[in-house]
């Protein structure tokens, strides 16, 4: 905020001192105490004013040095100050005086203003009232027989030369001139009278409305009649002590101060005008002046007062004093409240002789010109404007407290209506008190919002910095396009941060575009740097971040070999980003062991991702060796992973790789793998004593006994090896289990205890409990025997019941079958002999075929009988269709030549022993089902078959 005492209202200048607010007018914030309270204070840092604050001088500033300012009444185009000498002056909005009136022998009392800003109308204790004319020497002059409060002149004064007067005499009096001379007479009416002293009267549009002592009464001129009466409340204190303000907010809204009381009336009009209060409550405080202030809510000038303690003695040589207690005012407060009462701002104000002057003494004159409100404080030395502060003073409180990146902010959003700051000027004083404070940083941060595209206002500041030795803290900032500077500027600040900041450097040439500077200059003062730190080995500084400027600048000059071979011969740089961004593969095929060395995970992603590119044979020849054998692991595990048919040739390597580095992976890799050589693998695997590893291969070797075996000596677990057993489906293998159960029993008791847990539910006890030694001690044998008796009968109750549901649904499915054989198949009008390929002709319904002899399958294939009937011969004898048997004779080959045969379980017999003859039937059912559900050309197998 700032002001002036000599006449300039509103006028703005940087200053960022922590001292002095406008003029000391104001010190923002509510207070206790009368104590001094300084507007620089740190409740002003965290919280903007509402208001601004300037002192009304010039004249008016030797007006109070002589008088006592009594009322003030501000019309749009002056002011009208009344004494209390009886003097009227009239001044401009900033107290310029322009003309002075001495019409009363008295105080002036009140002043109204009418409509226009033609006339002005005073009131005085010698019971006169004066309307003077602003712009001729027209004056009139009334006499009272009592000496008059209040005076309101008609909004339309001009043309009904009316006015209201009222005083100490109880009668509120409307005055209007028959003729408007200095020999015409004047028409009083009555308005009011009987209620005591007229203290206050306002007058809008039609609406009169006045206080007494018992209240607030309107009158509406139009319909010549009283609207409402607003009762004072009971226990407000004397009417004559506070002065009662009246104040319109619109045609319709009239708010109303008096003591320690608010209301808000408005008027509304249905069939008749009534009044509605909307606002009404009491204060902590005495009213000294209300005012409308924006949207619903009001200005008030908040006067109170504190104890003060004087002491005197009652006479000399008294042992006792006695306290007088008095009341002394504080400084009076400018509140912003809403209707409801509730607080928005606070300001306490520095008047001139406040510690003298009482409520009554205060006043609030209000004034909007339809862009501006003015509200002006009037005390009897003083008058103060006080106005909402506008973008210039949003903008100056944000400079004054730093806040200088939303200083720049509202500038640029309200640089239209900036009156006193501009936008580049607010940016220049940001940057200079940025620099003097020593914040390079802030203030470097600051340029782009600033200095926007101007590119000569960024060749001034980044010389500046340079000039400073800052440059480095600018960098960040300095733009790269919109606007794209000048060349020179940009290797300026490469010279310099090679010079002066290696890291900074790193971070340039990573983020600019090579295109703007000199790439092939750059790169050479690079290398001389590096070159001399690297000949500098008595100072033990690194050249590491300028090896890593380097690798990067050949990538970005396209010399990507170099850049590859540099990364990796220091181990710097993001080397792996590198291939991948430019597809630098054949620069990798030589260099593989380096690439794993920087980072093995990565250099396997990178490998396995583009095997294509780089072949899996290559990357294996140079992964070989002990070194990065592990390594050769990691990359083969990932590559069967990506696909387990590319590194076939390299699975036996695998395996021992495996067994040396990663043991746990190899059984999971064993029951992958198609191409491993078993007996190699069980070689490795028994060189590392990995049995569950030797278990699997015995397995698929065939060598189930010895698996077993394997199970039960060194690994030692009854449930893996019931488990296998049961796999196997072998009663040899299960005899094979019980017989070295019992010999490993002689040893471990409890092992044969624990078959006897697991083994219930897939072999008869009795088989098991038989073949026990009669001295063969076994831990809880009784528990066991019921357990293992428990478990097969309930396995034996569970078959049993499955057996039935199976027999059940076997009957069910054979009547359906039967139901549905018994139905005749449809054969089209013409259909051809599936042997002879002639056409068999057959009748419309209820007629007999025309062909005797022909037999139809339910595949939907005909042939004549006598076709049939050769067919048979050759066939065995049975009627079958030949064209579906032949089919199912092709899939059975198919599958048995085929390694689905292991799959699907039609080969399990051991070496050496005859295949079963119910095989046969499975291979049929096998190849019949294999033919529906393959969709051959003849997908029908015959669901009957005729003999």
């Amino acid at each position: 905020m700032s002001g002036s005492g000599s006449g300039s209202v509103g006028s703005y200048y940087y200053s960022y001192s922590d001292g002095g607010v406008d003029d000391g007018v104001a010190g923002h914030g509510s207070y206790d105490d009368g104590s001094s309270h300084s507007a620089s204070s740190s409740s002003v840092a965290l919280e903007e004013p509402k208001l601004k604050y300037s002192r009304v001088g010039a004249d008016l500033i030797r007006i109070v040095q002589k008088d006592a300012i009594v009322c003030l009444e501000a019309g749009p185009k002056f002011l009208a100050v009344g004494t209390s000498y009886g003097a009227v002056y009239l001044t401009d909005h900033l107290g310029n005086l322009i003309k002075e009136y001495h019409s009363h022998s008295m105080g002036v009392n009140a002043i109204s203003i009418d409509g226009a800003g033609d006339y002005i109308g005073t009131c005085s204790d010698d019971g006169t009232a004066v309307v003077n004319s602003l712009f001729d020497e027209e004056s009139y002059r009334y006499t009272f027989q009592r000496p008059m409060k209040a005076i309101a002149l008609s909004p339309n004064f001009r043309d009904d030369k009316a006015f209201v007067v009222g005083g100490l005499d109880g009668v509120l009096v409307l005055r209007r001139k028959k003729k408007w001379s200095a020999f015409g007479k004047s028409k009083d009416t009555i308005i009011h009278q009987g209620d005591g002293a007229i203290y206050a009267i306002s007058w809008r549009k039609s609406i009169i409305a006045w206080a007494t002592p018992v209240g607030i009464k309107m009158y509406d001129r139009e319909t010549e009649e009283r609207i409402t009466f607003i009762e004072r409340p009971a226990d407000a204190p004397r009417p004559d002590e506070f002065r009662c303000h009246l104040v319109w907010v619109n045609d319709a809204t009239l708010l109303i101060g008096w003591a320690n009381w608010v209301k808000v009336a408005v008027i509304r009009q249905s069939h008749v005008k009534y009044c509605e209060i909307i606002g009404s409550f009491r204060t902590d405080y005495f009213v000294g002046g209300i005012a409308p202030y924006k949207e619903a809510m009001l200005v008030v000038i908040a006067y109170t007062e504190e104890a003060a303690a004087n002491e005197s003695d009652s006479g000399e040589g008294a042992t006792s004093s006695r306290r007088v207690v008095e009341t002394v005012p504080r400084r009076p407060e400018l509140r912003i409240i809403s209707y409801e009462n509730d607080p928005v701002s606070s300001d306490a104000l520095e008047t001139h002789g406040w510690q003298y002057t009482h409520c009554r003494n205060y006043s609030l004159a209000y004034l909007h010109d339809g862009v501006d409100e003015m509200l002006y404080v009037i005390s009897p030395k003083d008058v103060v404007l006080a106005q909402p502060r506008g973008p210039d003073d949003h903008v100056h409180f944000l400079m004054e407290h730093s806040k200088f990146e939303e200083a720049l902010a509202a500038a640029e959003a309200t640089a239209s209506q900036l009156q006193f700051y501009s936008v580049a000027q607010i940016g220049r004083t940001i940057l200079d008190l940025l620099l003097e404070r020593g914040e390079v940083r802030r203030a470097a941060s600051m340029l782009p919002a600033i200095l926007k595209d101007d590119r000569g206002a960024w060749r001034e500041w980044i010389l500046l910095f340079e000039a400073q030795g800052l440059l480095a803290e600018l960098v960040e900032f300095v733009p790269t396009t919109a606007p794209q500077l000048e060349a020179d500027l940009y290797d300026l600040i490469i010279t310099h941060l090679l010079a002066n900041d290696h890291a900074g450097l790193l971070t340039v040439v990573s983020k600019w575009p090579p295109s703007l500077y000199s790439m092939t200059s750059v790169i050479l003062a690079v290398e001389r740097a590096h070159a001399s730190f690297a000949e500098d080995e008595d100072e033990g500084a690194s050249p590491k971040v300028l090896m890593e400027v380097l690798a990067k600048l050949y990538t970005l000059s396209g010399q990507y070999d170099s850049a590859v071979q540099f990364c990796l011969d220091l181990n710097v740089g993001d080397v792996f980003q590198l291939i991948e961004e430019h597809k630098l593969f054949s620069a990798v095929l030589e260099r593989i062991p380096q690439l794993v060395e920087a980072d093995a995970d990565k250099a396997v992603a990178l490998l396995v991702k583009y095997k294509d590119e780089i072949p899996p044979d290559h990357v294996v020849s140079a992964l070989r060796g002990p070194v990065l054998e592990e390594s050769l692991l990691l990359y083969l595990h990932e590559l069967m992973k990506k696909d387990p048919h590319i590194g076939s040739d390299y699975h036996e390597e695998q395996v021992v790789l495996y067994a040396k580095y990663k043991p746990e992976l190899l059984l999971n890799f064993l029951r992958q793998s198609q191409y491993i050589p078993l007996e190699r693998a069980f070689k490795v695997c028994k060189g590392s004593e990995l049995h569950e590893c030797m278990v699997f291969l015995l397995e698929k070797m065939g060598n189930t006994r010895e698996a077993l075996d394997l199970i039960i000596r060194k690994i030692g677990s009854v449930r893996k090896a019931v488990a296998f057993a049961q796999e196997q489906a072998d009663e040899e293998l299960w005899d094979d289990l019980i017989s070295k159960s019992i010999e490993k029993s002689k040893v471990e008791p409890q092992f044969l205890g624990e078959l006897l847990e697991h083994i219930g539910g897939h072999i008869k006890p009795a088989k098991l409990i038989s073949r026990i030694p009669e001295n063969l001690a076994i831990p809880r044998l009784r528990d066991r025997l019921v357990k293992i008796i428990t478990d097969y009968n309930l396995q034996t109750s569970l078959r049993s019941g499955c057996a039935r549901i199976l027999r059940n649904d076997c009957v069910d499915l054979m009547e359906r079958l039967v139901k549905n054989n018994r139905r005749g198949a449809h054969v089209a009008g013409a259909a051809e002999c599936m042997t002879c390929r002639a056409m068999v002709n057959v009748s419309s319904r209820g007629a007999r075929s025309t062909d005797d002899g022909v037999v139809v399958f339910f595949c939907g294939h005909v042939y004549h009988r006598a076709c049939l009937a050769q067919s048979v011969v050759g066939g065995g004898g049975v009627a079958v269709c030949v064209v579906c048997r032949a089919q199912a004779a092709s899939i059975k080959k198919c599958l048995l030549s085929s390694p689905c045969g292991k799959r699907y379980g039609l080969i399990k017999t051991r070496p050496g022993r005859p295949e079963p003859a119910e095989w046969t039937t499975a291979y049929e059912s096998m190849a019949m089902a294999a033919t529906t559900s393959l969709s051959m050309p003849h997908s029908s197998w015959p669901r009957r078959i005729l003999k």
